[in-house]
């Protein structure tokens, strides 16, 4: 879990499991997140909330916006194609597109466009082990990730996750949140309002 975020906060990492990690196991976690990025080090951090539908956004560590999200009409967390969820997990802002955006559901993505790299490493182990992709696919994934590149779109475990606008005004009364095919959507006017403060290689937090 997160800890809080802002110029004296520190990070704090809680990881919860319905088992205690052998010796062995806690070294492999350990390893594997050694060199993670630190939210609370970013110029730019995005924690977006499933629970709460909410994005707040950081610039050094102090929040700077908290504005009303939508995501995918599926809940839970994004799991392969086209299951209409949206992912949980640290991704980075790969891609901006504003204005007429070429695709065939730009006329939903409200003139504004923010792809992250999902899948990433994480992503990519839930799909070796359920023999999506293989071991050389996910070390692909995961080079891409750190680098902060566009990941492996072919894969069964999805791809082309963003935050956009929407064709017209929503409501989280109306539409209980659950708009798009995955994406996060934000209202059409905050996401003309934040674009330009989201550059890329963001770190964006999906929680």
């Amino acid at each position: 879990s997160l800890g809080r975020v802002g110029e004296k906060a520190r990070l704090a990492v809680t990881l919860s499991t319905d088992r205690r990690l052998s010796d062995s196991e806690a070294r492999r976690f350990l390893a594997a997140r050694a060199r993670l990025p630190l939210p609370a080090e970013e110029p730019a951090l995005l924690l977006i909330s499933h629970e709460d539908f909410q994005l707040r956004l950081y610039a050094k560590g102090r929040e700077v916006a908290r504005k009303e999200v939508g995501f995918g009409q599926a809940a839970g967390a994004k799991q392969v194609r086209g299951d209409n969820r949206t992912p949980k997990g640290m991704y980075f802002v790969t891609q901006k597109l504003r204005g007429d955006i070429p695709g065939p559901y730009s006329a939903f993505y409200g003139g504004h466009w923010i792809r992250v790299n999902y899948p990433n490493p994480w992503d990519a182990d839930r799909g070796v082990a359920s023999g999506f992709i293989d071991a050389k696919t996910r070390e692909r994934i995961a080079r891409d990730w750190v680098a902060r590149k566009n990941t492996n779109a072919s894969t069964r475990l999805g791809s082309g996750i963003g935050l956009h606008g929407w064709a017209g005004e929503w409501t989280l009364a109306e539409s209980g949140g659950r708009l798009s095919w995955g994406c996060v959507v934000m209202h059409t006017p905050d996401i003309t309002s934040l674009y330009d403060r989201i550059p890329e290689g963001t770190m964006v937090v999906l929680f």
